[in-house]
């Protein structure tokens, strides 16, 4: 009798179309592989890189105008100035229009040295030539119009944390020039109680003070990033609680002129009719001097203590 031998040609021809299709497949994956696209940056990544970037700059130059609709006419107040991220300093000169004229503004960590008109000082303030306000816990300052929020855009660094530790959500709006140079325009949902509850126990009454200063707690944040990755321009968007009267529009540039140079617009997520605070930052020239003299203590009395607050 004769064995038939086992692993003959029927079996060598099965292991080779087994090894043949495992080849195949390995080399189907491969293939595939080398052809599916690179996950690139998103938005939420862009946007974060961009104020890391931003922070890197050390300094940085601002303009910034603000208008309050009344119910008969409106408030303008413009400002120009510089701000040190490093130092947590800055020097401003605000035009408020017919409410105390032209003023300097001195930033430094959180206060605000406001040098006040000639007469101010002689009668209001009792001689002092500065009044400071606390932007940790801003008093209520009867008559000023948008000088609390024009005051909340003269440290940027408020606006960078706030982009930080209250995102809830980022957009690719698209691409746009501003001043003739490309930018990328992303949109973000800010939720500035949000922003409080995250932000490193140091940080959190800066926090929440952003909600005193600009009236609410959400924002619609839209940011252009230029080309060297750093935030050229920011428009916060927010809704007044409570239906509010009026409105408040902010807008900031290198040249001093609100918003000019972009052909892009800023649109917020508020309902059409609803009460909006606008806050436009236009951040530019990093890396220029900054230099801040603080007044004498003897010079100086808190505009809270003055208000009766």
């Amino acid at each position: 009798m004769v064995r038939r031998r086992e692993g003959g040609p029927g079996r060598g021809r099965a292991v080779a179309a087994v090894a043949a299709a495992a080849v195949l497949s390995l080399a189907a994956a491969a293939c595939s592989s080398s052809k599916a696209t690179p996950k690139g940056p998103t938005p939420a990544d862009t946007l974060q890189s961009a104020l890391t970037a931003t922070l890197a700059g050390g300094t940085v130059t601002e303009a910034v105008v603000a208008v309050t609709p009344t119910a008969s006419a409106s408030s303008t107040s413009k400002g120009t100035g510089r701000y040190s991220f490093s130092a947590s300093q800055g020097t401003f000169s605000v035009d408020t229009g017919a409410i105390l004229g032209t003023l300097d503004v001195l930033v430094d960590q959180s206060t605000l040295y406001i040098h006040l008109p000639a007469s101010v000082a002689a009668t209001v303030a009792k001689g002092k030539a500065w009044a400071t306000v606390s932007l940790d816990n801003p008093p209520a300052v009867p008559g000023v119009g948008n000088l609390p929020a024009l005051a909340g855009g003269a440290d940027p660094s408020r606006l960078l944390e706030m982009l930080q530790d209250g995102v809830s959500s980022v957009t690719l709006v698209g691409t746009e020039p501003i001043d003739g140079q490309p930018t990328t325009h992303l949109r973000a949902q800010v939720d500035l109680d949000s922003a409080a509850r995250r932000a490193p126990a140091a940080r959190q009454p800066l926090a929440r003070s952003e909600a005193i200063l600009l009236g609410g707690t959400t924002v619609t944040a839209d940011v252009w990033i230029g080309a060297d990755g750093r935030l050229r321009r920011v428009v916060d968007h927010l809704a007044l609680p409570g239906g509010s009267s009026g409105s408040l529009a902010t807008t900031a540039n290198s040249s001093g002129a609100g918003g000019s140079g972009s052909s892009g617009s800023a649109s917020g997520g508020a309902a059409p009719g609803t009460p909006t605070e606008t806050v436009t930052v236009d951040l530019t020239a990093y890396g220029t001097p900054v230099a801040v003299t603080l007044p004498p203590p003897d010079q100086v009395v808190d505009a809270a203590k003055l208000l009766g607050q």
